[in-house]
């Protein structure tokens, strides 16, 4: 770019009203369009303007998304923890956890697993505990042992071995991503996993955000672990 150039642009940035009033000057001018086709300046502009005022109100719609399903997260939240509040039992809240998180939240299976069965009846240790000593229980702990929910599909908890009648909420469901959540006691105590399993092989992906997550294995360690006391 030359001198003469240079200052031609910053005279032109200085003074952006110049052509105010010099419709014979913009009616002589003519720039190069990729329609092949010459357009004033003016109308280039336009254009110009045009595209920003709908790039911004793309932005905005996406922010007015975003803050709107942060909402029906947050009040999803709050009727699960007032739901959970009435149960009287690790195994109603095993049941009310799979049809609200099912149902709330679009996920196609939910299970329960505790890792220690001191604390469980004998109808519960079929269900949701898991002996420490066992493959499944291991693999499992292998994950949870990141301390933070993993998310994408894990063979080794897809398999007859660990399944319970309860992983699969429908008998047609087949499993392609995965939510893996630990349950504390606090930061150094696993006693368990709250897994979710999506047909979706999108819906669980570790490109997703991990806070709601996070959020919702708190809430779920609290109720949880109010029974194995």
């Amino acid at each position: 770019m030359s001198t003469n150039e240079t200052q031609i642009i910053q005279y032109m940035q200085e003074h952006p009203d110049f052509f105010q009033d010099r419709d014979e000057l913009l009616s002589s001018m003519n720039l190069s369009h990729p329609s092949v086709q010459a357009i004033s300046l003016i109308e280039r502009q336009v254009n110009l303007l045009r595209k920003q005022n709908t790039d911004l109100n793309k932005q905005l719609n996406d922010l007015f998304n975003i803050a709107r399903e942060n909402e029906q997260s947050t009040q999803k939240m709050h009727h699960l923890i007032i739901s959970l509040l009435s149960c009287q039992s690790i195994a109603e809240t095993n049941s009310l956890l799979q049809a609200f998180i099912i149902d709330a939240f679009s996920v196609d299976s939910v299970v329960l697993k505790i890792f220690s069965n001191d604390k469980l009846n004998s109808v519960d240790q079929k269900i949701i505990g898991l002996k420490e000593s066992a493959i499944p229980s291991r693999l499992l702990q292998k994950l949870v042992n990141k301390r933070l929910p993993v998310c994408g599909f894990f063979s080794e908890l897809n398999t007859p071995e660990f399944q319970s009648p309860s992983f699969h909420n429908r008998s047609d469901a087949e499993i392609k991503s995965m939510a893996v959540m630990p349950l504390f006691i606090d930061k150094n105590n696993c006693f368990g996993a709250l897994i979710l399993g999506s047909e979706d092989a999108k819906h669980f992906s570790s490109e997703n955000g991990y806070l709601f997550l996070q959020n919702l294995a708190e809430i779920i360690s609290l109720f949880v672990l109010k029974f194995l006391k």
